[in-house]
């Protein structure tokens, strides 16, 4: 008895493991350059840590552009703003915007903003904190967070703002 007692506890160990890792990674991190590397020392994050951060491809619930590379995660610890990502890819926006339209049915554009969204009706500023949205732009690697990463040839960054989905 107290062998079939491992066995089975052995079983839902590997079994909760194999969950934790089987859960897919929204999109892979930049590779950090120079500037990059020497902040990561100077915060005692390590590589593992900062890989860490990065949400599952089920929490986000919007699919990433392929090939494109997260370069920063927005968090907001206090609730107020749904967190967020910048990402990164080497395909001009107009490439992006198309395939996001594609992807996402049943959001709406946003003329205005210039961004996809999850709301009912035209979107306002003030929402923006509030509402799922996908962002895509013009990135000509001069932002902050593109001062740390490492992405040749960059062209556009895609800005995704998501309500967390439980895994």
């Amino acid at each position: 008895m107290r062998k079939i007692c491992l066995f089975l506890a052995s079983v839902m160990l590997v079994t909760f493991f194999c969950q934790i890792t089987l859960a897919e990674p929204f999109a892979p991190m930049a590779k950090l350059n120079g500037q990059g590397l020497k902040m990561q020392k100077l915060s005692g994050e390590t590589e593992a840590e900062r890989l860490q951060k990065v949400p599952s491809m089920e929490e986000v619930g919007v699919p990433p552009y392929p090939g494109a590379v997260i370069i920063s995660i927005i968090i907001d610890e206090s609730g107020r703003m749904l967190p967020g990502l910048n990402l990164a890819s080497t395909d001009p926006p107009e490439t992006v915007r198309a395939w996001y339209t594609e992807k996402l049915q049943g959001w709406r554009w946003s003329e205005m903003l210039g961004l996809f969204h999850q709301n009912e009706g035209e979107l306002n500023v003030a929402q923006l904190m509030t509402t799922p949205t996908v962002n895509v732009m013009t990135e000509e690697g001069k932002a902050i967070d593109m001062l740390f990463s490492d992405v040749p040839g960059v062209k556009t960054r895609i800005q995704i703002t998501y309500q967390p989905k439980s895994n």
